[in-house]
């Protein structure tokens, strides 16, 4: 009972937030602050991770920033930062490179935004979550035998088992060495035996795309050339994984990458190793996926962002809630919480 309560006691608070500006007055007694938006996917499709967001709910998102002239770009909105202008400015990200970030562009005029490449993907197939994901969604086999990854056999005749399951795999598969995660994907991927073939390649965007993206003014950046957990790889791979990736991305695009995002971007997955290295490759900027408001203290090279996906916005009754929206990314919400515990 409590716990189907929490969705609806958040959204009451919300709504009185906004809708009396407290959030408003919040943002305004905290200073300079800049949310960064973090989308990975632009469609309409289920998505099991969930890393999607419709692109109509995105020309939303777009649309209630642009209303009140707070959406800027990475770099406007860390010099707004270092000024003592009270008040909120908000970034867009997108991570990986997937084709479907080209609705972007269907936004009128095009939004200020910066697209994180994974280089060695390019013009092919998505990462291996989507491959894993595709595998358990039309497993032939009912029975999936993990006995090789030290985990039990999993009854996937089930659908409703299914996200919880990928959850799970991903978290494992995430901290192996880099070296053995796709070994270990292959062998997931075999045990389920698919009745249906992955899609062909085509799922990231190719050198057309990115370079169609950039003319309209979107900044790209770099995500690793073959996103590996940097924390669990060693020197001599993590300056190859930010040397390649900073090389690939300067040939491609006639100048020098200046954003980086760190694959997983948990705490966790990165330390002052990586840092020194970006600096030392020319960077300006780091990304997270700590979700955090920044500050005007905020280490340039731990942004925080804020996951935007489809369903993190809505009502109980699952309609787009722009209160939710910016008391949500007005900090209040995450104040509370902190408060609370």
């Amino acid at each position: 009972m409590m716990h189907e309560l929490l969705p609806l006691a958040k959204y009451a608070f919300a709504l009185m937030a906004h809708y009396s500006g407290a959030d408003s007055v919040y943002r305004w007694l905290c200073g300079p602050s800049l949310a960064v938006l973090m989308y990975h996917r632009l469609r309409d499709d289920y998505d099991p991770a969930p890393l999607s967001t419709s692109p109509s709910t995105f020309a939303r998102h777009v649309g209630w920033l642009r209303a009140r002239r707070w959406l800027v770009s990475l770099e406007d909105g860390r010099h707004h930062l270092s000024t003592r202008r009270r008040g909120p400015r908000y970034a867009l990200t997108f991570d990986d490179g997937y084709m479907d970030n080209l609705h972007i562009l269907a936004v009128s005029p095009p939004p200020p935004a910066t697209l994180y490449v994974v280089t060695s993907l390019i013009g092919g197939s998505s990462l291996w979550y989507y491959r894993l994901a595709h595998a358990i969604q039309n497993a032939g086999n009912p029975v999936l035998d993990l006995g090789f990854f030290g985990m039990e056999s999993v009854d996937i005749s089930d659908a409703t088992t299914h996200p919880r399951l990928l959850q799970l795999l991903a978290d494992s598969i995430k901290a192996l060495p880099p070296r053995d995660v796709e070994p270990t994907v292959d062998r997931i991927v075999a045990a389920a035996a698919p009745t249906e073939p992955m899609p062909d390649a085509g799922e990231m965007l190719g050198w057309d795309g990115i370079s169609e993206l950039q003319t309209h003014g979107i900044e790209i950046g770099a995500h690793t050339h073959t996103h590996p957990l940097l924390s669990k790889t060693d020197d001599t791979h993590v300056r190859e994984e930010i040397t390649v990736s900073t090389s690939v991305l300067r040939q491609g695009l006639g100048r020098q990458p200046r954003h980086f995002a760190y694959p997983n971007g948990r705490a966790q997955d990165f330390g002052q190793r990586e840092v020194d290295l970006l600096r030392n490759a020319g960077y300006a900027t780091a990304v997270t996926t700590v979700e955090r408001l920044n500050r005007s203290d905020t280490d340039p090279y731990r942004i925080g962002r804020i996951n935007a996906f489809e369903a993190r916005f809505r009502s109980p009754g699952g309609r787009l809630s722009k209160a939710l929206f910016f008391s949500e990314t007005s900090g209040l919400l995450g104040w509370l919480r902190q408060w609370r515990q």
